[in-house]
Parts: structure tokens; sequence; C-alpha cells
């Protein structure tokens, strides 16, 4: 499943939680968007301190897509 979508918000997480177990339990593999950076303002973003559903998700399906530079950096 190609999820090119993010939130940053706790609700959003529990809100899609259940769906993503599902799809982990029927050995479905996700695709999800790293976030890539704030929206508005276009500065870099650290996952880690600021998590970005689902990309950030524990579920063990899901592989996150990030976008990098021609200096090699993610944005």
């Amino acid at each position: 499943i190609n999820m090119s979508l993010g939130g940053t918000h706790p609700t959003f997480e529990a809100g899609l939680q259940p769906a993503m177990d599902y799809a982990e339990q029927k050995g479905v593999i996700v695709m999800a968007a790293a976030g890539n950076g704030h929206p508005v303002f276009g500065m870099p973003m650290d996952n880690d301190r600021s998590p970005v559903y689902p990309a950030n998700m524990k579920n063990e399906n899901i592989i996150v897509v990030v976008r990098t530079e021609k200096s090699g950096t993610t944005e």
C-alpha cells in the first residue's frame, strides 16, 4: 500500500493503528512518506523529535521513503 500522507498529531497515529496492524497481520507491505520537511517553511524535519505517522509507527511492515537533495542531505 502506498501511503503518501502523513500527520504529526498523536490522534493521527491512533486512527491509523488498527488498519496498520491489520495490514501487518495479513503480510501487506506499506510504503510511507517520511515527511521530508515542514510543509509551510520547507525546513528539514527530525522524525525522531517530531514523529510523522504512519512513517514513525512501530509496525514491521512499513518501508519509509525519504527524498534526498543533490548534496545528499534529506529534507
